[in-house]
C-alpha cells in the first residue's frame, strides 16, 4: 500500500457482475485506451504481473456490431449479453509521462432488455476473443470484491487491462484504463492508478512505441476489421473457454483455476 493510501487488487473489483437477462441501469466510465497489432510483448506483460504469483484472466468471445458511428458501442458479451456503449464526452488528453498520452472519453453502459433497437441485419457484425489480465486500483478500503454495476457509479476506483484480442486469427493488444465512481474524481482515479502500478516497477523503455492507435473497441474495429469477413453471432459455436475463469502462472500457461 502506498503513503497515497491508493490499494490495488487482483480481482475484477468494479467491473459488472454477471445477472439474469434484463434492462441494467446505466453504469458511466471514463476510459483511456490504445492498440497495437501483435501479441502481448512479453516484457509489458512481465512489468504489469509485477511480482504476483498468479493473476485472475479472463478469456470470452464478444461479437461486435460494427456501427458507423464512433460513439455507439453495440456487443453482445460471450456472444449471448447484449451491452451498449455511448460516448458521452470527450475530455482532455491524460498526459501520463512515458509517451502514453491519450483523452479521456465518458461513456455510458447499459444492458437493454430488448435488442430489436440496436442490432440489424444490415450491420456487420464481427466476433473478437479476448484474454483479459486486469488489475484494479482505488482508495484504500473503497474496493469491495463485488460490486453491481449501479452502485459502482458511487465508489471510486479503476480498473486497468492488458488484453489479448484475436479478430480472424490476426493477434493485436490493447492497454485501457477505466475509472468509475464520482466523476470528478475519475481523472485523478486514473493519474493515481498508473502511478502504483509505475510505483511496482518502472513501465518497459518502448511501452508507448508498441501502441499504434488511441481509439475505443467501436472506432478501431471499424477501421481495421470492416473490410473482413463479418461473422454472425452463434452462441453454440463458442469455445468452452468462453466465460470462464483461468489462473496465469507468472512464465507459464494458462491453466484452469
Amino acid at each position: 500500500m502506498g503513503s497515497d493510501g491508493f490499494g490495488s487488487g487482483d480481482a475484477m473489483r468494479g467491473s459488472e457482475v454477471e445477472r439474469a437477462p434484463g434492462p441494467v441501469p446505466v453504469f458511466d466510465t471514463s476510459e483511456l485506451r490504445w492498440f497495437a497489432i501483435g501479441p502481448v510483448p512479453d516484457d509489458v506483460l512481465g512489468w504489469f504481473l509485477g511480482e504476483r504469483e498468479s493473476l485472475t484472466v479472463e478469456e470470452r468471445a464478444d461479437v461486435y456490431h460494427l456501427h458507423a458511428v464512433d460513439g455507439l458501442g453495440v456487443k453482445f458479451r460471450g456472444g449471448t449479453m447484449l451491452e451498449v456503449k455511448q460516448l458521452q464526452s470527450v475530455g482532455d488528453p491524460v498526459d501520463l509521462g512515458n509517451g502514453l498520452t491519450a483523452p479521456l472519453t465518458r461513456w455510458s453502459k447499459s444492458r437493454p432488455a430488448e435488442d430489436t433497437a440496436w442490432t440489424s441485419v444490415d450491420v456487420a457484425s464481427v466476433e473478437v476473443s479476448k484474454r483479459i489480465v486486469k488489475r484494479s486500483f482505488g482508495p484504500e478500503d473503497s474496493l469491495p470484491p463485488h460490486i453491481e454495476m449501479p452502485a459502482a457509479r458511487l465508489t471510486p476506483g479503476c480498473n486497468v487491462e492488458v488484453t489479448s484480442v484475436w479478430v480472424d486469427a490476426i493477434e493485436s493488444w490493447t492497454f485501457a484504463f477505466e475509472a468509475y465512481g464520482p466523476l470528478s474524481m475519475r481523472h485523478s482515479l486514473v493519474i493515481d492508478a498508473w502511478a502504483a502500478l509505475i510505483g511496482d516497477a518502472s513501465p518497459p523503455s518502448g511501452l508507448a512505441r508498441h501502441l499504434d492507435v488511441t481509439a475505443a473497441y467501436p472506432v478501431w474495429l471499424r477501421q481495421t476489421q470492416e473490410v473482413r469477413l463479418a461473422v454472425t453471432p452463434n452462441p453454440e459455436s463458442r469455445s468452452a473457454l468462453n466465460g470462464s475463469t483461468m489462473s496465469l502462472q507468472v512464465g507459464g500457461t494458462l491453466t484452469p483455476s
